[in-house]
């Protein structure tokens, strides 16, 4: 896991984050704008750590990795949950169950159609969504053969928004204190890009100049790097394309008591 400071626009303050989820994306690197960030991975349907630049894995079904992981939760600021709504909740990982476990804890909840609904307790994913809103439809080359967007677009503007949403509930309880949990759904994001003018069509812009290039252990990667800077962030991630399950699961960096979130 990692702690690092996140410049806020407010001041910097020392952030430790938790991300639980299936798979990410851009979900949360927004928020990390100064180091890697943390995800909780399911392989095997089981629920386990991972860090998307710190790879480590904690398996949540096994009692040891399960008090290790309630020590580092204990240690949190900030929990990102990229589950279906309620799906962690026999693991006690609920937006309610956490704010009565740990005070102070922001928690951010993203899925893909949002917490009511028909739909509301389905797995979904950015391709799903964009079939399911109409965007497929609304790409199509024809107007019967599926088209796409050019990029996992409800992937990377939900996160961004997540993101924001998180920025702001930190900056309130460092001022006001108490708990906060914040959401954005793949669903809702479809719905305000189709209200959108649409946009000219033609060729997408190149990227050259805009991607990074990094050697990893997996080969050379070509990635974006942050899309804004906040204060003095830097211009590229700190970490990128690290294996996974090889590091410790444990914060990375110290942090006096003083420097946490009250």
């Amino acid at each position: 896991m990692a702690s690092w400071p996140m410049r806020l626009p407010t001041g910097v303050d020392p952030v430790n984050e938790i991300r639980l989820g299936m798979s990410w994306s851009t979900k949360g690197s927004p928020i990390s704008l100064d180091g890697p960030t943390t995800t909780l991975r399911t392989p095997g349907g089981k629920p386990a750590v991972n860090v998307t630049a710190i790879a480590n894995m904690l398996d949540l079904g096994k009692s040891a990795d399960r008090q290790r992981f309630d020590a580092l939760l204990d240690e949190a600021d900030v929990l990102v949950a990229g589950y279906r709504p309620q799906a962690l909740a026999h693991l006690g990982l609920d937006p309610a169950s956490l704010a009565e476990r740990r005070p102070g804890l922001v928690v951010a909840t993203l899925s893909a159609w949002g917490p009511s609904g028909p739909w509301g307790g389905m797995r979904g994913f950015d391709s799903i969504v964009q079939a399911a809103t109409g965007i497929a439809l609304a790409e199509s080359v024809d107007g019967e053969t599926p088209g796409r967007l050019p990029a996992q677009a409800l992937d990377h503007a939900t996160g961004y928004l997540l993101a924001a949403a998180v920025l702001r509930a930190v900056t309130l309880q460092l001022r006001d204190g108490g708990n906060f949990h914040v959401e954005a759904h793949l669903a809702r994001s479809a719905h305000w890009l189709l209200e959108q003018p649409a946009a000219h069509s033609g060729e997408l812009s190149s990227s050259d100049g805009v991607l990074h290039e990094r050697d990893t252990p997996s080969g050379l990667l070509r990635y974006a790097g942050p899309a804004f800077r906040v204060g003095e962030s830097p211009e590229d991630w700190d970490t990128v394309g690290g294996p996974w399950g090889v590091d410790p699961p444990e914060w990375r960096g110290a942090m006096s008591a003083e420097d946490r979130l009250p």
